[in-house]
């Protein structure tokens, strides 16, 4: 939106009238523009819509902590939705990234969660054994290990993930 409060086509490859975006805070920004020691104004348009990103991602991730402390299988089930690859679509989308980049996002997203899956069970299993922290990075290397390895029986698919 401009000045002026018509609606302006974002351009490709650039970010979107934040005033689209239903973000009290991008608006606020955007509406009350007063350079600053000379900054463009497209700059500042720009680092809103990150914060704004920024803010509603972690948002995301404070919210199912907090259901988690709560309840144990809500957490769970709420972590396990794919609500931050939705968001991040919904992000590409908004940024005027093409159907392709969006679609081939999906693709390997899915592709990327099967060899994660076995740390979910591992992890339980090592907490009480090794302790937080040991668990964790326990967890990522099970789970680097299993990502090689099952790009590798991908690739014999024609399913190249590296």
């Amino acid at each position: 939106m401009n000045q002026a409060g018509k609606q302006t086509k974002a351009k490709s490859g650039t970010y979107p009238s934040h005033n689209s975006i239903l973000c009290p805070f991008a608006r606020f920004v955007v509406l009350n523009d007063i350079p600053i020691m000379g900054q463009a104004k497209k700059f500042k348009a720009s680092m809103a819509w990150i914060i704004t990103k920024y803010l509603l991602t972690a948002g995301m991730v404070v919210f199912i902590s907090e259901v988690a402390k709560r309840s144990d299988r809500l957490g769970g089930f709420i972590a396990a939705l794919p609500l931050m690859t939705l968001l991040t679509l919904v992000w590409l989308y908004v940024e005027n990234q093409s159907e392709e980049k969006i679609a081939n996002h999906a693709y390997y997203t899915f592709w990327y969660v099967i060899p994660t899956l076995p740390m979910f069970l591992l992890f339980p299993y090592l907490l009480p054994r090794l302790g937080f922290w040991m668990t964790m990075g326990a967890c990522i290397v099970a789970t680097a290990i299993c990502f090689g390895l099952f790009a590798l029986l991908m690739k014999g698919f024609g399913i190249n993930l590296l």
